[in-house]
């Protein structure tokens, strides 16, 4: 700003202030780019548990790989191409598009849980007299029905998983411990669920 004065009061700019007031606009945008390329990585680091970032870290450090040369070799003097920006722009909303995707199968799976533990293996219906024969047909009936609502939940659950994996499927071979934890806490979880599950069924039937 102070270039601007000085040169419209028709005074000498030094040289070294020259070359970057030329450039002021271009170091406007470069900044403002900048900036939302950051704001974004922020963004993302800051959404992650202690293990989310333990789980994304292959996909993080190739996102901060890209960004990297703008930290340490790109000076405000320096030509910073657009294909720069634009890669490092790209990168940080793929990252995000795909953390979004993730979150958003946690979600899901942990919403099938629940289904799980609400659909109980026996139900009878309260106040009604059967013989036998009915309620073991009634009985068998709700069973196969609620077994398959399960094995639906299930291929629902393998299908998030499988979402999450291919987003990983590249960097798996680095971060193959913490994938398997990942799993072994969604199959703890369905454990859980069962048990719930089988919990309200024997109440139910009491």
């Amino acid at each position: 700003h102070e270039a601007k004065y000085w040169e419209a009061l028709n005074y000498e700019i030094p040289t070294y202030v020259k070359s970057v007031y030329q450039k002021a606009d271009s170091i406007k945008f470069v900044y403002e780019c900048v900036l939302n390329v950051v704001l974004d990585y922020n963004k993302i680091i800051s959404s992650f548990s202690d293990d989310e970032r333990l789980l994304f870290k292959p996909l993080i450090s190739s996102v901060e790989k890209k960004i990297m040369p703008g930290l340490n070799k790109l000076t405000w003097n320096a030509d910073v191409g657009d294909e720069y920006i634009a890669e490092c722009s790209n990168n940080t909303a793929e990252l995000q598009a795909f953390v979004d995707d993730y979150k958003s199968c946690n979600l899901n799976i942990v919403s099938i849980c629940e289904k799980i533990c609400d659909s109980p293996f026996f139900y009878i219906r309260p106040n009604c007299a059967f013989d036998i024969h009915d309620l073991v047909h009634e009985m068998v009936v709700y069973m196969d029905d609620i077994l398959m609502k399960l094995t639906s939940y299930y291929h629902e659950i393998i299908k998030y998983i499988i979402l999450v994996f291919e987003g990983f499927e590249h960097v798996m071979g680095t971060m193959a411990n913490q994938w398997i934890k990942y799993i072994n806490n969604f199959d703890t979880l369905m454990e859980e669920a069962l048990k719930i599950n089988c919990r309200n069924s024997f109440e139910i039937r009491l």
